[in-house]
């Protein structure tokens, strides 16, 4: 008995059957071709949305962009992969009609239209909000930590910053004593001259200062403060000083903080207090409404960490990540007919 044996590499045959017909109806390929074609370019402002009358075509943007979404929904980000993809995947034969774009073209249509991707989310959403599925009743608000990319001279953390200081001491110890020095040698052996000395220590104590200023606090200072909140705490004292339209809540007496904030009763007369109450069940509701999107979109997508740079281009990249996530939610919900029905109506 011998094995499965497949056809023959180097036999000729004869493929009758289209590109739609390979692609079943029940393919998520298809609410991304129809959801695309739906979109005004023009008024997206997308990059060559009207195509020029002279000089070389451009690709189709309504092509790019299905190309990306699709990307993203089954978690290819990079533009060379989507280039390779686009040149063996029969789902992206379907949808680009066999076009290779090269991974360049691919990359600039992501960096060129940051602010229409963002766009094209909120047209996703305007969807699933005409099908009913954002009920509306609670809106969570979460935060999540993505790892970007950024240059090593504009990168800060307390860790940095405490050597920067340490460092600047130095300079400041370094210059003083180049002064004394020039002070007590009369044949000016110093490299620095006493004005040279004053200036260079004006500016080190200035980049000092700008540091201890910064609202980010990430080093110890005299006006150091950090809020913290306890089991039992009820109350947080914030500064404030309010304007005549806006009046502040007063604190109560018979309630002690957990921060007292001494530093606080000589410099202000006002408090404002934010209230915490316990809503077990809407913290729940909280964490399936933010913490689960989170999770899916940076581990399951692998969206942890961003490609692009710049807040608006990162931007753009997570309203991708996040389109996706939408998309096959809304898949499980509604399912495909019914979505591609809407799109198309």
């Amino acid at each position: 008995m011998g094995y499965i044996s497949g056809e023959d590499r180097h036999q000729i045959q004869f493929y009758t059957n289209t590109l739609e017909e390979l692609l079943d109806e029940d393919n998520p390929v298809r609410i991304i071709d129809a959801f695309v074609e739906s979109l005004n370019m023009g008024e997206l402002k997308i990059q060559h949305a009207e195509p020029a009358s002279t000089g070389r075509p451009p690709y189709h943007p309504k092509d790019l962009l299905k190309l990306y979404i699709y990307g993203y929904f089954n978690h290819i980000r990079s533009s060379r992969r989507l280039m390779t993809e686009c040149g063996r995947n029969i789902e992206l034969f379907y949808l680009l009609n066999r076009l290779v774009p090269d991974f360049r073209t691919i990359a600039d249509f992501r960096k060129n239209n940051a602010k229409a991707v963002k766009q094209v989310f909120k047209a996703f959403v305007k969807v699933c909000m005409d099908l009913n599925l954002y009920e509306r009743e609670l809106i969570a608000i979460d935060g999540s930590k993505f790892r970007a990319v950024n240059g090593r001279k504009k990168m800060y953390n307390e860790e940095i910053l405490k050597k920067k200081l340490v460092r600047i001491e130095e300079h400041i110890a370094k210059y003083l004593n180049g002064l004394d020095q020039a002070d007590q040698d009369d044949q000016g052996t110093s490299h620095y001259t006493s004005e040279e000395i004053k200036q260079k220590l004006a500016e080190l104590g200035q980049r000092k200062d700008i540091c201890r200023q910064c609202p980010h606090r990430c080093t110890p200072s005299k006006n150091y403060k950090v809020v913290k909140f306890g089991s039992n705490t009820k109350y947080v004292p914030i500064l404030m000083y309010g304007t005549a339209l806006k009046s502040l809540q007063k604190y109560p007496a018979s309630e002690i903080p957990y921060n007292a904030f001494k530093l606080l009763k000589g410099r202000a007369k006002k408090n404002v207090v934010v209230h915490i109450k316990d809503d077990i069940p809407t913290q729940k509701l909280r964490l399936c409404l933010s913490e689960h999107p989170f999770g899916t979109v940076k581990w399951y997508h692998g969206a942890h960490y961003l490609l692009c740079k710049g807040i608006e281009k990162a931007t753009a990249e997570l309203g991708l990540s996040f389109l996706a996530y939408n998309l096959k939610r809304a898949i499980n919900m509604v399912g495909i007919k019914k979505l591609v029905a809407a799109m198309k109506a």
